[in-house]
């Protein structure tokens, strides 16, 4: 894998660098970054048993049938693989071992890597591995607003922006 973004890469090429070449013994790996609220390890645990022998866990996905560049981020994307292309919001995701050493296989041979919202629904599909959209990542979206009644234990949340909200959120859940 080309090694540039171990240094100068973001928080996401790191850690799928990571998780592909540096420790790969695992079977299945979340990614969640900070402005997702999760109440606590027993949601994903949750998650874990329904799906659990699926490579790939994301909100939904979309399908780029004919490769157009039009719309969300197609235009800055050049990828390498033929379409249909697809892409989902994987601010909280769950991948395999096997879409990790895809990611890496891509990165070697093209010595590049993509919006990882692009990059892990894509490699997916085009290698037949399996993909879900579990009803409890469907608050996963790019933008939201959320009042304290549409927060429950059961799902994650995207975007909480305020840390403190997660503190809070948790607290509430605590004492219902």
């Amino acid at each position: 894998m080309n090694t540039d973004f171990k240094e100068n890469g973001d928080g996401w090429s790191k850690a799928l660098y990571y998780f592909s070449s540096i420790f790969t013994e695992y079977n299945y790996v979340w990614f969640i970054e900070d402005d997702v609220f999760l109440n606590d390890e027993s949601t994903l645990l949750n998650i874990d048993s329904q799906y659990y022998d699926i490579d790939l866990l994301t909100s939904t996905v979309t399908e780029n049938i004919q490769g157009k560049k039009d719309d969300w981020h197609w235009s800055w994307i050049d990828i390498k693989l033929p379409t249909p292309h697809y892409n989902a919001m994987c601010c909280a995701s769950r991948m395999s071992n096997s879409v990790l050493s895809k990611i890496k296989e891509y990165a070697n041979k093209h010595k590049t890597l993509y919006f990882h919202e692009a990059l892990s629904p894509t490699l997916c599909h085009f290698y037949k591995y399996s993909h879900k959209s579990p009803k409890e990542l469907v608050n996963i979206i790019w933008r939201r607003t959320y009042e304290d009644k549409d927060i429950d234990k059961n799902n994650l949340y995207h975007p909480v922006k305020d840390i403190t909200k997660h503190t809070y959120y948790r607290e509430m859940l605590k004492n219902k």
